[in-house]
């Protein structure tokens, strides 16, 4: 097998690691990177060893790394929250075991980091990327259904406090080296790769004994638990009551990260990892992650393989239903602002149902009009029914470029991963009693319709 990891000793006495995934363009965190990096920690650690003056993480790409495999990730899901769990903690042990090294280890960034690949980062002791805007460090796991599950979100809470980690563990924000390095995330910046590399060597012989701060007697989380002064965090706090209510698209994984940030907030740096590792598991095997990955990973790789494109007509009247079942709502006593809310309800830009806005929410829907959750899930099954007649026949591209067409121009929940996986995920008896039940797609809609859709 081709090495993933390769080192070099430096004029100065410092060991050069590069990443190099040899199946990817990019570096991800895959179970052959973490096998060879257990490899390379155990001769480092072994008793006797000749230890370098300090490690510097370098990569062969335009990306440092940008995160786990999820075919990988998704096989471990597959195999139940213990499988994923357990993953979790294992890489998470792995980069304990770099910062633990009795020598100084720094990544140096000269592309991405994301995911995996910035909670490597944060495992070493100091971190100095190339001054580029176009670069971008973050944690996207949220918008894949996911939270970071190598360390990120108890090293960003220990590191950055719980303001500074919320928007970018639960709102998966991507920031450019110089944002970075104001919150903290980063120790400098460079001009040049070669600058870069000097500034990591320089910092090891500046700093031969170091130790992150979650380490070193005394140490607080900056700004104190969630809990301490949770007024601080009350434009976050309905996310930890509620995605859905407060229109963060239904997407599970934000809560979750929310939950974990605070549960970590007041915990030990040792309990916050078992956190993590848990709620890390229960979103890896949530239905979410596999809607998610499959609409925003599996969905494109298939179009780079397959080019297609949807047809002219599949989003506008995926557009178009949704707004006649709004427009049918409020003919039944809806009001405006229920409708809206409704659209949230079920993952919707509000704006999309074709309603304006009421100033203010003085006109009450009727007393039998449908309640908030029919709301939404009667916009979902209208936009679903129109998807049905151009879902037959499509397979690979096709099917791929239907899914995402849906989402982007559509207007269909992301949190789906489209039509298509809506109808699987919920089953088509499930789906056909809906609509039935519901008085949505006209009752075309048979389950024997909808499960020959589904299995094909």
């Amino acid at each position: 097998m081709t090495q993933y990891l390769s080192t070099r000793r430096l004029p100065d006495g410092c060991l050069a690691i590069t990443l190099n995934d040899p199946f990817a363009a990019v570096n991800r965190t895959t179970a052959q990177f973490k096998q060879e990096l257990d490899a390379l920690l155990a001769a480092l650690e072994a008793p006797g060893a000749e230890l370098p003056k300090g490690l510097v993480f370098l990569a062969a790409k335009n990306s440092f790394c940008v995160g786990g495999d999820v075919d990988e990730i998704a096989a471990l899901a597959a195999a139940g929250a213990r499988h994923s769990a357990a993953d979790s903690a294992a890489i998470k042990a792995l980069f304990r075991r770099i910062e633990r090294l009795p020598v100084p280890s720094v990544a140096c960034i000269a592309g991405t980091a994301a995911g995996g690949g910035l909670e490597l980062a944060l495992a070493c002791h100091a971190r100095f990327c190339l001054d580029d805007p176009a670069i971008r460090l973050g944690f996207p796991e949220v918008t894949l259904g996911l939270i970071p599950g190598a360390g990120g979100m108890v090293r960003a809470v220990h590191m950055l406090g719980v303001a500074a980690a919320i928007p970018l563990l639960a709102g998966g924000e991507l920031i450019a080296p110089r944002e970075a390095q104001r919150l903290g995330l980063l120790t400098g910046l460079a001009a040049t790769p070669e600058a870069l590399l000097q500034a990591a060597c320089a910092w090891i012989a500046a700093n031969p004994e170091p130790a992150q701060p979650w380490d070193r007697k005394g140490h607080a989380i900056p700004g104190g638990s969630w809990f301490s002064q949770p007024s601080r965090y009350v434009a976050w706090q309905p996310l930890t009551v509620s995605a859905v209510q407060d229109g963060a698209g239904r997407l599970q994984a934000r809560v979750t990260a929310l939950g974990c940030i605070a549960a970590i907030s007041a915990s030990s740096f040792a309990d916050g990892e078992k956190l993590e590792s848990a709620a890390f598991a229960r979103q890896a095997t949530s239905q979410e992650a596999a809607a998610l990955t499959g609409l925003r990973m599996h969905d494109r790789r298939a179009l780079r393989r397959e080019p297609a494109t949807a047809p002219a007509g599949f989003a506008p009247a995926l557009r178009a239903a949704l707004q006649a079942e709004a427009a049918r709502l409020a003919a039944e006593g809806a009001s405006a602002a229920r409708i809206r809310n409704g659209a949230r309800h079920a993952g919707y830009d509000p704006e999309a149902v074709g309603l304006a806005a009421p100033e203010a929410d003085v006109t009450p829907s009727a007393p039998d009009a449908p309640d908030l959750a029919t709301t939404g899930e009667r916009l979902l099954l209208a936009q679903l029914a129109a998807a049905l007649p151009w879902l037959p026949g499509a397979a690979g591209g096709a099917r791929a470029a239907l899914a995402l067409a849906a989402v982007t121009e559509g207007g269909f929940p992301a949190w789906t991963g489209g039509p298509l996986r809506l109808l699987q995920w919920r089953g088509a008896e499930a789906v056909a009693r809906s609509f039935r039940d519901l008085g949505v797609g006209d009752g075309a809609a048979t389950a024997e319709t909808l499960a020959a859709i589904a299995a094909a």
